[in-house]
């Protein structure tokens, strides 16, 4: 462990790491914001409010939407004048079996406690803020703070300071040992990297199973969050089809909100295929074995889709097209059209009288248009078969 002081604010400690937290009393500006929708538009409307306030690092007022802060005038101590700033110190070398352990891996610690400054001189307040050195007379106790004035008086350019320290005296560590040096494990699949540091004796078994979860919960928290941006990214993209109505009058409004609603929705449905496949196309780099046969699965459904409209699409085109040709059809000019007699009676032929009579494919030939095949007999009956009659009058 490594010793740690203040000399001149009385504070002292020991152990592996050490912070000091520095903070100012300054003027902040802070922006509020208000959207409302105006004849299908946004409009955005911003403000400012001004108040005082602690902060960590120097805040120049020159920045500020309005210099004065509403207040006639403001102004900060600029970043030269702080006295101390915040720091973080670790021991130069700490080891852990043996094997010294990085500075990086040492400030992953978190077991952190508060330091308590030692007793305090008699108060005397600096006569400028901040004043140029801390010391044990110009600062007051707080807690575990120390104040440059108090809380019930603070004016622009007081400071704050407050300490923590590591002072754990054991430590576990899953890593990899490289040339007798604790080092970064290596993924042998791709540049990933990882070491854990754990204050205490831990069993790695008990480590490792605090990772899972905790890598569970990121996992699927990291799911969520893309499925929503991608909803959250269809719909704005689609959101200008839903601001159009909104510019007509009475029920435009009305009709926008619908449209957003089914917007919203179709960005669902797009959304959980597209999600599913790029969720299988990381299963594919980090577990073959199980996203390669999402993927399969994924290709076979959007294929089955695919077949399913096609196979509609074509049965819609075949119903279409046998509508069409009934519609079309009936006698074309100067086209012999076949004949079905409608009256029979044994062996003897009557044509129709009534047109009516007549199926819409069937027209009865002028003489003109008999078939080269057939001539009507010009004989007497007589001299016919006496089981035919030709007709005894024109059609």
């Amino acid at each position: 462990l490594r010793a740690f002081a203040e000399p001149g604010l009385n504070v002292t400690a020991s152990g592996l790491r050490w912070t000091r937290s520095v903070s100012m009393y300054q003027w902040l500006e802070t922006r509020h914001s208000k959207t409302k929708k105006v004849n299908g538009k946004t409009h955005t409307t911003y403000t400012y409010t001004y108040a005082k306030g602690w902060s960590s690092t120097a805040v120049s007022t020159t920045a500020f939407h309005d210099s004065t802060c509403g207040h006639g005038s403001c102004t900060n101590p600029p970043a030269s004048s702080w006295p101390l700033t915040g720091q973080t110190l670790t021991a130069a070398a700490p080891t852990i079996g043996g094997l010294p352990l990085p500075t990086d891996m040492a400030e992953e610690l978190d077991d952190m406690k508060s330091v308590t400054p030692g007793p305090r001189a008699p108060y005397v307040a600096s006569v400028t803020l901040p004043p140029p050195t801390l010391t044990t007379s110009n600062t007051l106790l707080i807690g575990d703070a120390l104040y440059t004035s108090s809380t019930s008086s603070l004016a622009v350019g007081d400071m704050m300071l407050s300490w923590k320290v590591s002072s754990t005296t054991s430590a576990t560590i899953l890593a990899a040992v490289k040339d007798h040096t604790i080092v970064k494990w290596q993924s042998g699949v791709s540049d990933y990297s990882l070491y854990i540091i754990k204050a205490g004796n831990v069993s790695a078994i008990d480590i490792i199973e605090e990772e899972r979860s905790s890598n569970t919960m990121l996992k699927w928290l990291f799911r969520v969050l893309g499925y929503v941006m991608m909803i959250v990214g269809l719909a704005l993209i689609a959101g200008p089809i839903a601001a159009l109505p909104k510019a007509l009058p009475f029920c435009g409004e009305c009709i926008g909100d619908l449209l957003e609603v089914f917007i919203v929705i179709g960005a669902c449905l797009v959304s959980t295929p597209i999600a599913l496949i790029v969720i299988a196309c990381a299963w594919v780099f980090y577990r073959p074995s199980i996203g390669i046969p999402l993927l399969c699965v994924a290709a076979v459904l959007v294929a089955a889709v695919i077949w399913m409209h096609l196979r509609n699409r074509k049965k819609h085109s075949v119903k279409e097209g046998k509508e069409e040709l009934m519609v079309d059809a009936g006698p074309q000019p100067g086209v012999q059209q076949p004949y079905y007699p409608q009256q029979q009676s044994g062996s003897q032929y009557y044509p129709p009288q009534d047109p009516s009579q007549y199926s819409p494919q069937y027209f009865p030939p002028q003489e003109s248009q008999y078939s080269p095949q057939y001539h009507p007999p010009q004989q007497p009956p007589s001299q016919y078969p006496p089981q035919y009659y030709p007709p005894q009058q024109a059609y």
